[in-house]
Formats: C-alpha cells, structure tokens, sequence
C-alpha cells in the first residue's frame, strides 16, 4: 500500500489510515506551518498503528526525533518495518497509552504529542475484545480512552509541551473538553474537518 509516497505493509489486525488519520494529518500540517520549529523536537505519537503519521512527519521534518507506542505488538512490529522501509528512524515502544515513558530518563521532555484515540462509543471496553475493535472502540461515549490519555500525557510533556487530540461528533464535546481542562491551561479547538456524517475535531492542549 503506497500512501502520500508512504509505503505501508498489510497488517489485517492492524486499524489502517481512514479518514480521521488524514484529517489528524492535516492538523499536524497546521501546528507545524504555524511553528516552524528552528531547534529539534522530541515528538511522540500515541497509538501509532502501521505508522503512518509518525511516518510523514518524519519524511517532511527529519531533524526532529520522533517516538511512537502502541497497545498492540502486531501494530508496534509493522511500524518499526514500515519506518525502516521508508527510510526514517523511529523509535516504538509497545506499551498502553504512554505509562513505560512516565518516570523513566526520557520521561517529562515531549514537545508534541498527538493521538488519534480509540473514540466509537461501546458499552465497555473491559472485556476481551479483537485487535480492531481495541483499536476503534472507546468505551461508554467513546471517551474513556481519552481520559485516560488526558490523565497520564502531563507527566510526559515537556514545560512547553503541546498535544494534539482528534474527537468526533460521536463524543460529548463539553465532557472532553471538560476533561482537558482538569489538566491544561488552554483546550482550543484547533482544526475541524466534516466526512459524510461524521465530523472530526481536533484539540491542542497547552500545560
């Protein structure tokens, strides 16, 4: 599969690039024309699956180094290919959310981070359940992944660290932001994106 140049191995257990991945690739688009960073960045993305957005970035910004983790070790094995294949270094972690990064030498020093969250409302996410569903179902209102995210990503984000935060229609925009608010200082909705009937919105977080 070739992508934006991107060359992605198949993963059938492994959530590939739809719509909400491209409409997260366009925020980061945004922060970086707006940025433009001059010093290197330590950028870490959140559920990265095949790696594509960790991908481009790496593509288009190579002076920066970029981090990756992952729940599942299907999806960290083909990240790290699909990294080698295209050229760029990425560093993955298979791990839940970001808890092996907090407390650890590497831990607290995030510029950017960014995470497209499992966010299609179920009625639990405690119960086994297949590589894809983890990777798409976020619990009552979709949210409780999220608020895991919002609980642990300060502990790992440098003084002037940012994140970037996709949501969509199918969470209760007040509570989520509501959440964000407990543990930032600025929750601002930052890029808007409407496919079909579901409408994306991306948040930047400011400690």
């Amino acid at each position: 599969m070739n992508i934006e140049n991107i060359i992605l191995k198949h993963a059938p257990n492994v959530y590939l690039p739809e719509e909400d991945t491209f409409t997260l690739a366009s925020a980061l688009d945004q922060w970086f024309n707006e940025h433009r960073p001059l010093v290197p960045l330590k950028i870490l993305e959140v559920g990265c699956g095949p790696g594509f957005l960790i991908i481009r970035l790496a593509k288009k910004h190579p002076q920066h180094l970029y981090f990756a983790s992952d729940v599942s070790w299907e999806a960290c094995i083909h990240a790290s290919q699909n990294a080698k294949i295209n050229g760029v270094l990425v560093y993955i972690s298979c791990q839940n959310l970001v808890k092996g990064f907090i407390g650890q030498a590497q831990g607290g020093e995030f510029n950017l981070v960014f995470f497209n969250p499992p966010y299609l409302p179920s009625d639990s996410i405690n119960q086994p359940m297949h590589p894809l569903d983890i990777a798409t179902l976020g619990g009552l209102g979709g949210i409780e992944i999220i608020k895991q995210f919002l609980q642990e990503i300060p502990k790992v984000l440098a003084e002037d660290g940012q994140v970037l935060l996709l949501t969509t229609n199918w969470n209760p925009q007040e509570q989520v932001r509501e959440m964000a608010r407990q543990h930032f200082r600025q929750v601002i909705p930052y890029y808007q994106r409407k496919i079909l009937s579901e409408r994306h919105v991306v948040y930047l977080l400011k400690k």
